[in-house]
């Protein structure tokens, strides 16, 4: 409990004087347009939103996701490859689920803050920061559904409260429920787009939030965007399992129905991204997916392999073929026994498997995005939607125009590597021949959207993908089970992850038992049943 209050106290010294530590940024441009905390004395709504993003900028940023310890999270999903000796085992994991909790409640942290403030304003002075304390609602929801998909229940309506409170004693907040909290964003998502729809904003706020928001650059419509695609894939997410299924549909619906009112991103021109800068106001986490020193970044068998047999024009600039050969595509595969010839790190690994494309995915290629929603998700989202019936709308027609942006969106990454030339985009007639020929591959229309959006979020969103895999069970995937596992790791791939251990010391009185804080435990949105595993011998 003391470093509980320590963090808490630490973090609210340093958002006081204005917004949090801009974590690993060294770049000129950057300083001078977010200032260091310390040399700010007038803390403001502007910078205090500045300061909620920053604090998870390194889980929302191009090197995101996968908590970069192996890229774990992406092994779950399927979309990066590992060495079968012990798959899935956290024996060796480090800090890193752990970095990711702690970011989230710095995030909060700063967000109270901004709260605080903004409470002790009078209606003219809150009309002129209302936008800043809703970009900043609506990126801390998109993280808290992030760490409810991989935890479960966790602490929100009482936590980092202590800078508004004074309350030590009473620091230690309770945890809110999946259900609890999934409807208060539900709910709220819907408020803040429709406020959003009729802000008037000054041209003082407009210039400030130009200034602060490097996410959509000020861009109304598209922090409308964020929030209705935000509710959209929660909706679905809701929608096919658990106790919120009608609030989940009744939200879909809502939105599909009047997109007039509740705008989506509808092509790669205007997804929900911001890319990394070299140069100029941002410098971000290279990649980091092709240093040949570790294993990261190596292809899975499951995804080169549906890329290669569906003839997928995606394969060659989203992965290298094998060292040596000019079309040949391998990847770890969990159904095979380990190797330690060609499995182990040596020099055999670099020329057995197929890794991420090292021209699209290089480090420093300034044209990766830090996805948040792309258009193929929408799409995608929309298609299944229609599929399932849950709002009238042609579900191939959506499919369609999904993979179609979902090829563009690659050979657009691709184009903007400096290290080989450009691979040029396929003519549109192959991309429409590989569009229907995916549609009408599969019986089920269903699994014919579930493995689109798998390919296509790969090991860009991979949490996204696991998340996917975890919902619909599609497509059907193989997971070993780690015969070498202790007890106090997953024997096989997880359906959520425990809470970090000092969340446990810290937080006695409210997080879960440990008996009780299991890998197998089946979370409310999620198929209990979503993979097949075995023994490999």
């Amino acid at each position: 409990m003391t470093r509980n209050i320590i963090r808490q106290l630490t973090a609210i010294t340093v958002t006081l004087t204005a917004i949090a530590v801009f974590s690993r940024c060294t770049d000129e441009d950057f300083s001078s347009k977010y200032p260091d905390p310390s040399k700010i004395s007038n803390p403001t709504c502007d910078k205090f939103m500045t300061g909620v993003f920053n604090a998870s900028r390194g889980f929302t940023g191009p090197a995101h996701d996968g908590f970069n310890w192996g890229h774990r999270i992406g092994v779950f999903a399927q979309t990066f490859g590992t060495p079968n000796s012990s798959p899935y085992s956290f024996d060796s994991y480090g800090s890193k689920p752990e970095d990711r909790w702690n970011a989230f409640y710095s995030s909060l942290i700063n967000f109270r803050a901004l709260e605080n403030l903004y409470s002790k304003m009078d209606a003219s002075e809150k009309a002129e920061n209302d936008l800043f304390l809703w970009a900043a609602k609506i990126f801390i929801y998109h993280q808290l559904s992030e760490i409810l998909v991989i935890w479960g229940d966790a602490p929100f309506t009482q936590a980092s409260t202590l800078l508004i409170t004074g309350n030590i004693k009473e620091s230690t907040p309770k945890y809110d429920t999946q259900k609890e909290l999934f409807t208060l964003i539900l709910a709220d998502l819907k408020t803040l787009s429709d406020n959003l729809r009729t802000a008037t904003l000054s041209d003082a706020a407009k210039g400030k939030m130009t200034a602060q928001d490097y996410i959509n650059g000020g861009n109304v419509l598209k922090w409308r965007m964020y929030a209705n695609s935000l509710r959209l894939r929660l909706g679905m997410l809701l929608s096919s399992h658990g106790d919120l299924q009608n609030e989940g549909k009744a939200a879909v619906a809502e939105i599909l129905g009047n997109e007039a009112i509740y705008p989506l991103p509808s092509d790669n021109s205007n997804m929900i991204a911001y890319f990394s800068r070299g140069t100029g106001d941002l410098r971000f986490e290279d990649l980091g997916k092709n240093d040949e020193s570790r294993i990261l970044g190596w292809a899975s068998h499951a995804h080169v392999s549906r890329m290669v047999a569906d003839g997928d024009p995606r394969l060659p600039v989203m992965y290298d073929p094998q060292a040596g050969t000019a079309d040949v595509y391998v990847g770890f595969d969990p159904s095979v026994p380990f190797n330690n010839a060609t499995d182990g790190m040596t020099s055999s690994v670099k020329t057995k498997y197929s890794r991420i494309d090292s021209a699209s995915f290089i480090q420093k290629n300034e044209g990766i995005p830090a996805v948040l929603f792309s258009a193929t998700e929408i799409w995608l989202l929309k298609a299944e939607a229609y599929q399932r019936s849950i709002v009238s709308g042609n579900a191939e027609e959506a499919f369609k125009k999904a993979v179609d942006q979902s090829v563009k969106f690659y050979y657009t990454i691709n184009a903007s590597s400096t290290v080989k030339n450009p691979i040029p985009l396929p003519e549109p007639s192959v991309i429409d021949a590989f569009v229907n020929a995916r549609w009408n591959a599969y019986p089920s229309k269903e699994e014919a959207i579930a493995t689109q959006k798998w390919l296509h979020l790969g090991f860009l969103q991979q949490l996204e993908a696991w998340t996917e895999l975890r919902r619909t069970g599609l497509p059907r995937l193989f997971y070993s089970i780690d015969q070498g596992a202790t007890s106090s790791v997953s024997r096989s791939v997880p359906n959520r992850l425990r809470y970090p251990d000092s969340e446990r010391t810290y937080n006695e009185a409210n997080c879960p038992r440990i008996e009780n804080d299991k890998f197998e435990t089946v979370l409310l949105w999620a198929n209990p049943d979503w993979h097949d595993e075995g023994v490999v011998r």
